[in-house]
């Protein structure tokens, strides 16, 4: 997904709850038979539809002249048709975007845990949950655009099947001991063999993320 799209996208993220809030029903990248026929072959970013009006939402780039020439030919389209309005929201590049670890250096990172782990496991925890949210962009990059909540991060893992019901069982314990850790609790005991388990699961994803890697290579 380009940075376009994904401004675009987290633009009407940002406007659907207000809609939501105002009566309209909101469908987003509507189908064909969704929309009257006065639009022809114009298929807006979203339809906005009210008990009074409806809404043709249309996300444009900011400065883009051909965007703009888009709002014009649009308005035209909507012109003697009092119940329905245009509305347009204007974005320029997502913020704060993560760029993705690419696989070679999930890959590199992982074998680094073993050695953390045999001096440090709460160090190696740490590092650990770094390669799993990694793993998750890497495998899910159109949810995993901002930073994630860990468990946000297993629920979306599990959820798309990268990972086992125990896999997740055994993440979510793990992730009990990286909250206390991060937040300052540094007496928390940490044993070797929890972490290692965790680095099985972990393992798992990274090759994944290799496979996925290699087919995109093709």
């Amino acid at each position: 997904m380009n940075e376009f799209r994904l401004a675009e996208r987290e633009a009407l993220d940002q406007q659907q709850r207000t809609w939501e809030k105002e009566g309209y029903r909101v469908l987003r990248e509507p189908t064909r038979k969704d929309l009257p026929s006065f639009l022809g072959n114009f298929v807006p970013d979203a339809l906005l539809v009210g008990e009074d009006e409806n809404v043709v939402i249309e996300v444009i780039h900011k400065g883009n002249e051909q965007s703009n020439r888009k709002v014009r030919e649009i308005e035209k389209l909507l012109e003697g048709k009092p119940e329905w309005r245009l509305e347009v929201l204007y974005v320029g590049t997502p913020r704060s975007a993560l760029t993705l670890s690419d696989s070679h250096t999930i890959n590199e990172h992982t074998r680094s845990v073993a050695s953390v782990l045999s001096v440090d496991p709460k160090a190696a925890l740490l590092l650990l949950w770094g390669i799993i949210e990694a793993c998750a962009r890497r495998l899910d990059p159109d949810n995993t655009t901002r930073p994630q909540s860990p468990g946000r991060v297993v629920e979306l893992l599990a959820g798309a099947g990268h990972i086992s019901l125990d896999d997740a069982r055994i993440l979510r314990n793990s992730l009990q001991k990286r909250n206390r850790v991060i937040h300052g609790v540094l007496d928390t005991p940490v044993s070797y063999d929890e972490v290692k388990e965790s680095l099985s699961v972990t393992k798992s994803l990274v090759s994944k993320v290799e496979e996925d890697a290699e087919r995109e290579r093709r």
